[in-house]
């Protein structure tokens, strides 16, 4: 089994460490491609949060090591894959959540014409439109969905929990879709 199928199964299983180890160690090979990049990235962010920290029981140097990781991460990337508009979303992401920067909605609603994963910064977006250009709809939040929908991976999962979250809160908003 290459690494990067072991990094696949263990973040299939919820196992982080195991998972970003495996991570690593795939990303060092010249062909694995940007979506192992952006899978350990968003694993690495994932671990970052508190709630997810406490459940998965990982001590604080992992969590450490993850949060220098997720920025480390994206920089390799660009090294080997260019600026992609994917990873440069996230690195807005990251920024917003982790070093509260300013939310650049504006450079999301340009990434989100490349990439609707841009979508999910929009989604918070506080004066309400905060949807992707012209709008996050309903269908193109559940085609989101479905992409996401094998959940075998965090970077999967956290994307489903995100447009899922706003969907129900748009349902039930009153606010037309």
């Amino acid at each position: 089994m290459s690494y990067l199928e072991s990094a696949l199964a263990f973040d299939a299983s919820d196992n982080p460490v195991e998972a970003a180890n495996a991570y690593e160690e795939a990303i060092k090979q010249e062909d694995v491609g940007l979506d192992a990049f952006m899978n350990l990235a968003v694993l690495y962010f994932e671990c970052t949060d508190p709630g997810y920290f406490c459940a998965k029981k990982l001590d604080q140097e992992f969590i450490n090591r993850a949060s220098a990781g997720m920025f480390r991460v994206l920089e390799q990337s660009y090294t080997r894959f260019g600026h992609q508009p994917e990873a440069l979303f996230w690195k807005l992401y990251f920024d917003w959540f982790s070093k509260f920067a300013d939310p650049r909605y504006d450079d999301c609603r340009q990434l989100a014409k490349a990439t609707p994963v841009a979508c999910l910064h929009l989604l918070g977006e506080p004066d309400g439109k905060a949807y992707c250009e012209p709008g996050l709809t309903v269908p193109q939040a559940e085609a989101l969905l479905q992409a996401v929908k094998s959940r075998k991976t965090v970077r999967e999962r956290y994307i489903d929990s995100v447009v899922r979250s706003w969907l129900n809160i748009a349902r039930h908003s009153g606010r037309p879709l």
